[in-house]
């Protein structure tokens, strides 16, 4: 959860830069290859941290890690987009994002507090 509010609180001091960033990875970082965007590295590192996750026996392992990485960057997204929108806190937010992902990855009995925080 601290990275998200990391990235929603560079957000909103830098209107405009992760924007463009989702759009064209090379706006942030330089020798990254064209039509690579932010979206697509956050997808894939995720995606290969719900794979470790799923190896380690902490997350369930019965869904494709790509498919749901993707899923997660894109309802993080446009979660946050709303929750802007809306005007509503963005604590708040990202505590339902953060829960409802952690209700989903990890069976029940495994889901705790300190999990959801981090």
């Amino acid at each position: 959860m601290r990275s998200l509010e990391a990235i929603v609180a560079y957000s909103e001091a830098h209107p405009g830069v992760l924007a463009a960033a989702f759009a064209d990875a090379a706006v942030l970082a330089a020798g990254v290859p064209a039509g690579v965007s932010l979206r697509e590295r956050l997808a894939q590192t995720l995606a290969q941290a719900l794979r470790d996750g799923m190896l380690r026996g902490e997350l369930r392992a019965d869904y494709d890690p790509n498919v749901i990485a993707h899923g997660i960057v894109g309802l993080v997204q446009q979660g946050l987009r709303s929750a802007s929108h809306d005007g509503a806190e963005r604590r708040h937010t990202l505590e339902n994002l953060v829960r409802f992902c952690a209700r989903a990855l990890v069976e029940p009995a495994r889901v705790t507090h300190e999990e959801i925080e981090r």
